[in-house]
């Protein structure tokens, strides 16, 4: 059984030396801009939500992103092991905390790769962002 908790802003101190070791695998894959200090702050400061997977075997920040006509729930960081043993119960977590704050959609981005895995979530790709460093 899955278990996925969402952590305070005032407990992130706490489960930040395990979770931010899953976020890290995340932040590492392109240059996302933010540091791990950075995702901390945003976090402690209740921008963002972290939540942690399995005691951390896994964990994820999400933010709550508001358009002139909808919020959205996004996943905006996601790491960890066995990812097939949890992401559905990890995404139905997410799912009801995006409709408890009245979100209209969940959404991410992220690599290609991601597309194959959220597709039997339901998930559909409807974008796409291209890099050139300058």
């Amino acid at each position: 059984m899955t278990k996925v908790v969402g952590v305070s802003p005032e407990q992130v101190g706490i489960f930040w030396p395990v979770a931010s070791k899953q976020i890290e695998r995340a932040n590492n894959i392109s240059e996302t801009g933010f540091s791990l200090d950075h995702l901390r702050e945003k976090v402690e400061k209740g921008r963002n939500q972290l939540w942690l997977i399995n005691n951390g075997q896994a964990a994820a920040i999400t933010a709550i992103i508001e358009y002139p006509l909808h919020r959205a729930i996004k996943v905006t960081y996601l790491g960890g092991n066995d990812m097939d043993e949890w992401l559905a119960d990890f995404v139905e977590v997410i799912e009801g905390f995006g409709r408890e704050n009245d979100c209209k959609f969940i959404e991410t981005n992220g690599r290609k790769g991601w597309e194959r895995v959220c597709k039997p979530l339901g998930a559909k790709l409807e974008y796409i962002v291209l890099r050139k460093a300058l």
